[in-house]
């Protein structure tokens, strides 16, 4: 058997990070945080899988917010 194509990275994100179905936001190193969208290759019922819009390491936001923007400064707590 032989199977052609390229692997791709896929990084596992979890639902309580999505939002707007396709977006999740990321504090970056300044604690502020960044829309990013994502390309979702394949979900499950707790994650879904994407291979583009965040990266190993990036920290996403998974509590609720009330009205998030690119730029706002945020504590973060581990």
């Amino acid at each position: 058997v032989v199977i052609e194509g390229t692997a791709q990275v896929v990084q596992a994100v979890p639902r309580s990070a999505l939002y707007d179905g396709k977006y999740t936001w990321v504090v970056d190193e300044n604690d502020q945080l960044q829309k990013a969208e994502l390309e979702i290759a394949w979900s499950d019922a707790e994650r879904v899988y994407v291979t583009e819009g965040v990266n190993a390491g990036d920290r996403l936001v998974t509590s609720p917010m009330s009205n998030p923007m690119n730029g706002t400064l945020v504590e973060v707590v581990e």
